[in-house]
């Protein structure tokens, strides 16, 4: 009697049904921390590029020494109007009309410039910092990227030195 008990309960699943559907118990909470961590605005990501040579530094051993091809490519700078920084950002959440990115450069530590993104429907964009202001004023230093709704500040990602 006892085993017939147990085996009873121990084939029973415990599950969570919606219209149909079922999920075991222990993904219900998951899933809604899952969906809870969408919705609230965060910047996931910002990665940044020099841009000083027509071949940058990363990619110069792959395409200056290739052995394999006979396709000989030299490095060369860029034009002063093309030199400069990209910065790409990434963000998640709902309600973001703008994102704005604030920075810093070696040469001007004490101007603050900032740019703007009005976002649409994207989740990406790419903030470009060239030309004349980036020869004058240097490398970037300092940087901070926000999202906004209107007037009201919904998150923000510093690099290390803002």
């Amino acid at each position: 009697m006892m085993t017939d008990f147990h085996n009873r309960c121990s084939r029973r699943r415990f599950e969570f049904r919606v219209s149909g559907f079922s999920l075991p118990l222990f993904v219900f909470p998951l899933l809604l921390a899952t969906l809870g961590c969408q919705s609230s605005p965060s910047v996931r990501a910002v990665w940044s590029t020099n841009h000083r040579e027509t071949i940058s530094r990363v990619d110069q051993d792959f395409f200056l020494t290739d052995r394999a091809s006979r396709i000989r490519a030299e490095s060369r700078p860029l034009p002063a109007a093309e030199q400069g920084e990209s910065f790409r950002v990434s963000w998640s959440g709902r309600n973001v009309t703008t994102v704005q990115m604030e920075y810093r450069q070696v040469n001007a530590p004490d101007k603050i410039s900032i740019l703007d993104f009005k976002t649409g429907n994207r989740h990406t964009t790419t903030f470009w910092i060239r030309g004349e202001d980036y020869l004058k004023a240097g490398p970037i230093s300092a940087w901070r990227v926000t999202l906004w709704n209107g007037t009201e500040m919904l998150a923000a990602k510093t690099s290390a030195l803002w």
